[in-house]
Order: structure tokens, then C-alpha cells, then sequence
């Protein structure tokens, strides 16, 4: 009988020293579900008599511009190519959107956003073209590079 105990406790032990993976330090992101879509019923209204209602405080909501919201569809990875004066504006931008109070996303990719919607809100797709064909006329012929349109 004693024989048994001390196996059992020695397989025990064995158990229990045995290695095991610590769980992980940033756990899995869980995607929200969805709300459900708003259900409207027929259903004949109760009358209920309650207390007369006391006014509540309603939190002050600041109004947030179409800007600072999220964007509304996915955003796509894409790639541009800039000069070295309009890099280093973006840049400063960008740094002055971490020193603001409070702080602002003003990376790169968000200006290029900002200013791509705004040329949609003021130019249509040909005004852009023509002037975009307006300027490589400016082009000097001895250009390094291959011709731009």
C-alpha cells in the first residue's frame, strides 16, 4: 500500500515539473462581431406611468470632422514618390502631430489622404489630367529620366 502512495506522489511530481509554455505576454486580437441590424416591430405600444423624468446631464461631445474620423472602407497600401523639399515638409508635419496637444496622426500617409480628398472635392479626374499635362510642357527637353505625362 505504501508502494502505491509513492508512486502516485512520484508521478505527481513528475506532472507537475514537468515544462510548460508560458501564456503569451500580448494575447490574440479578438475581432468585435458585428451589431445586429436594427429590428423594427409591430407591436402595439404599452403605456407605462413612471415618475416624472429628472434631466440628466448629457456628456459634452466634441464634433469630430470628416477628417479626423476613421476612414470609412479599408485603407490600400500604395507607393509615392516625392522630392526631397516635399519629404521633408511632410516630416515636419509629421513631427509637430506628435508635439501637438493632443496629439495628432499626422503621418505621411494621412496628408497624402487629406490632400488626395481634397483635390477630389475641388478638381474633377480631366482638370487633373490637363494639369498634369500643363506641366510636363514646363519640363526642360535635357531632363534626366524618362519623359513624364
Amino acid at each position: 500500500m505504501k508502494q502505491s502512495r509513492d508512486e502516485a506522489s512520484e508521478k505527481a511530481k513528475k506532472r507537475n515539473s514537468a515544462r510548460h509554455a508560458p501564456p503569451p505576454r500580448n494575447p490574440a486580437k479578438q475581432k468585435p462581431e458585428p451589431a445586429p441590424a436594427a429590428v423594427v416591430e409591430d407591436a402595439p405600444a404599452a403605456e407605462v406611468v413612471s415618475a416624472p423624468r429628472q434631466k440628466v446631464a448629457k456628456p459634452v461631445v466634441k464634433a469630430v470632422s470628416p477628417a479626423q474620423s476613421a476612414p470609412l472602407a479599408p485603407l490600400v497600401r500604395s507607393t509615392i514618390y516625392l522630392d526631397e523639399s516635399a519629404n521633408e515638409w511632410l516630416e515636419d508635419i509629421a513631427i509637430d502631430g506628435r508635439r501637438a496637444k493632443p496629439k495628432v496622426d499626422a503621418s505621411r500617409s494621412a496628408v497624402v489622404r487629406l490632400a488626395v480628398q481634397r483635390l477630389m472635392e475641388s478638381m474633377t479626374p480631366q482638370q487633373v489630367i490637363d494639369e498634369l499635362r500643363g506641366r510636363a510642357e514646363q519640363v526642360p527637353e535635357q531632363a534626366i529620366g524618362r519623359k513624364r505625362l
